[in-house]
């Protein structure tokens, strides 16, 4: 579940565009589902690796799909 309220504060606060926001929480929560986790330093460089790989990969899909948002 992600609270779009406390997206919009965060995306306020990162100086970013609630659509970004949105799809950081929710690439972030599914490799929590996925068993990733950053309690340790080393976990939260390759769980941050990994969140700006699947964003980089779905900003090539939209990049590349007709009708799709940029």
């Amino acid at each position: 579940v992600i609270s779009v309220e406390t997206a919009e504060k965060q995306a306020k606060s990162r100086k970013t565009s609630l659509e970004a926001e949105l799809e950081l929480l929710a690439v972030h929560g599914a490799l929590h589902l996925l068993g990733h986790d950053h309690a340790r330093p080393a976990e939260a460089k390759r769980m941050r690796a990994r969140t700006r790989a699947i964003r980089r990969s779905l900003a090539k899909q939209r990049e590349t799909r007709p009708g799709t948002r940029r």
